[in-house]
């Protein structure tokens, strides 16, 4: 995180994590408790003043192969047609990107709360960390998953 932001990249956005197994026992001895994981996260240089405040984006299902539904990190899905609330970082992102025709992109107002309906709770916190990540992905019964959206109306 720190190279990236040293170098100008926004935070990076975490794709994917796989926990990595040793399968040595010898060296699984030496190692103890230590785990490892491998991760994939996206970066994007992002123009500093490309964007102020939250923000709700609506996907058009415009890439192809991913028509229906768009999973862009660990943190968002997009499903074509729906409202999704994101930070300012993740509207910079998507405004300046390769994906900008794909999103119709809005500042979040003050009634976004009845735009959601019931459910609205905003943008939520984000995972960064590829453990939390496969802590989340392992949970048994969790009710929010992080790939995707819960709930009756699509949200946790």
């Amino acid at each position: 995180y720190s190279i990236a932001k040293e170098v100008g990249f926004s935070p990076p956005c975490l794709v994917t994590a796989s926990p990595i197994t040793i399968g040595n026992k010898e060296l699984e001895e030496i190692i103890g408790d230590c785990r490892f994981a491998s991760a994939t996260f996206r970066m994007f240089k992002v123009p500093g003043s490309s964007w102020s405040g939250p923000g709700q984006v609506i996907y058009n299902g415009g890439i192809v192969g991913h028509e229906r539904e768009l999973v862009f990190d660990a943190n968002f899905t997009f499903k074509e047609g729906e409202v999704v609330d994101v930070d300012a970082e993740m509207a910079a992102i998507l405004q300046t990107s390769r994906f900008s025709k794909e999103f119709l992109i809005r500042t979040s107002g003050p009634n976004a709360a009845e735009q959601q309906g019931c459910c609205y709770k905003g943008v939520k916190e984000k995972i960064c960390d590829p453990f939390q990540l496969l802590e989340q992905l392992a949970a048994p019964d969790s009710t929010c998953h992080a790939r995707g959206t819960c709930g009756p109306l699509g949200c946790c």
